[in-house]
């Protein structure tokens, strides 16, 4: 379990996880909205309503061990105005939302330090509230990351493979699911996403301590 839970934790872990998820699948309905696919708009995605995104089990599996995800924005990249390569433009459009995670926890960050500097310090509600978005919104990017359908790193992947390799890639597409639930299962995600997300908590820490 990545969260030990107390009132407090359980007081702040909700909100945290329902900003965290909104904000990721949000992320991505704007860039393909850009690229000028209507689907995210159509669909209602473009919206900060955490409703409209929520996946209940993504959203259990993130509370309780910082894993999971939200539902997936429906993307149709034949609707971008460039219709050439578009799992380049796809693979902007997955980047998108751990990016926004990953901002996220930054600009959280940088608040905490402020507001820590000027107030002297918080109550433990708002540094939990604090410490949670950020370890949530670091441990989400860092496990879309992964190169398994249909996480996000699956379509940054998929853009530098051949399209031979591509297609026998996609074969494991509709198995991702499963693939990923075993992981979990199995408490293997522990050893691939940690390394990832502490490679990226360094980094927050590092742009929140110098305050840019």
């Amino acid at each position: 379990m990545l969260f030990n839970f107390s009132l407090t934790g359980f007081l702040v872990i909700i909100p945290v996880v329902l900003i965290s998820l909104t904000i990721h699948e949000l992320a991505h309905g704007l860039v393909a909205d850009k690229f000028g696919d209507p689907t995210p708009r159509v669909t209602g995605r473009l919206t900060l309503n955490p409703i409209k995104h929520l996946d209940p089990m993504g959203a259990i599996l993130l509370a309780i061990v910082g894993f999971g995800w939200a539902k997936p924005v429906m993307v149709n990249p034949y609707n971008f105005k460039k219709r050439s390569n578009l799992r380049k433009q796809m693979m902007y459009v997955a980047l998108a939302g751990p990016i926004s995670n990953i901002l996220l926890a930054i600009i959280t960050g940088i608040l905490y330090v402020q507001l820590t500097s000027i107030l002297g310090g918080f109550g433990q509600l708002a540094t939990t509230f604090f410490t949670y978005l950020i370890m949530i919104n670091v441990f989400l990017a860092a496990f879309n990351l992964l190169p398994i359908p249909p996480l996000d790193g699956s379509k940054i992947l998929g853009a530098f493979l051949s399209e031979n390799a591509y297609q026998k890639y996609m074969l494991i597409e509709d198995k991702g699911f499963l693939i990923l639930m075993i992981l979990v299962i199995t408490n293997a995600t522990q050893y691939i996403v940690r390394p990832i997300a502490n490679i990226i908590l360094d980094f927050v820490y590092f742009v929140a301590s110098i305050g840019l």
